[in-house]
């Protein structure tokens, strides 16, 4: 379905961007982004083409190397380990996306701390991780993608997801759970619509949350 890993990473930062603005539309605007684990940067090229000031950060990996977009505006960091440095510290974002980060995160609350501090008053969080207790976890078992994947050290109920983001100073303003894969959402349209009717039950494998900073 897709050629290569950009195209995939357009695709759902296509639908991300979709649900963002669903919160609201002029949540870009003039916004500094910064998303963590920015792989190609496709996501960051489509906040920049919506108005935002987008800045990435990554950690050395083997598609490293497939990242397209602006070079000055990523660092390699692993922000569980250090603070950003001062010159982006001091920007104040008003948004942070980590999209399929914080299950691969040995120490969750050292990480979303971190994120807390890099944001201004009032600015959001947005995270997406596998449903410990979707639909799909319970019909594969251990073969569910969520337990397979190398590098998954902790898996998160959206309970426990609340939970451990509440404590690091947010509170959560709406939850999303994937029915359909974020990635075929944008490819047709149909697609969406049945996952927006279907997502208050709670079952899809695909967690999704938006969090203020308090």
């Amino acid at each position: 379905m897709f050629d290569n890993l950009l195209a995939y990473e357009t695709a759902k930062g296509k639908v991300v961007v979709r649900i963002l603005e669903s919160y609201s539309k002029s949540i870009f605007n003039h916004a500094k982004v910064l998303e963590i684990g920015c792989s190609t940067g496709a996501l960051m090229r489509l906040l920049e083409e919506r108005g935002a000031d987008v800045y990435g950060v990554d950690v050395e990996s083997s598609w490293s190397g497939s990242y397209i977009f602006r070079p000055e505006k990523r660092i390699m960091l692993d922000i569980q380990e250090k603070d950003l440095p001062a010159e982006w510290q001091n920007k104040g974002f008003d948004l942070v996306v980590a999209q399929e980060v914080i299950e691969h995160i040995q120490r969750p609350y050292d990480f979303l701390c971190r994120i807390n501090k890099s944001l201004k008053p009032g600015g959001y969080l947005f995270l997406t991780t596998p449903n410990l207790t979707g639909i799909t976890s319970l019909l594969k078992g251990k073969k569910w993608c969520g337990v397979t994947t190398e590098g998954h050290v902790l898996l998160y109920s959206p309970k426990s997801l609340d939970f451990t983001v509440g404590n690091c100073g947010f509170r959560m303003v709406r939850r999303f759970i994937n029915l359909v894969p974020i990635v075929y959402q944008d490819k047709y349209r149909w697609l969406w619509q049945l996952n927006r009717a279907f997502a208050w039950t709670g079952i899809g494998g695909g967690l999704m949350g938006l969090y203020q900073k308090v």
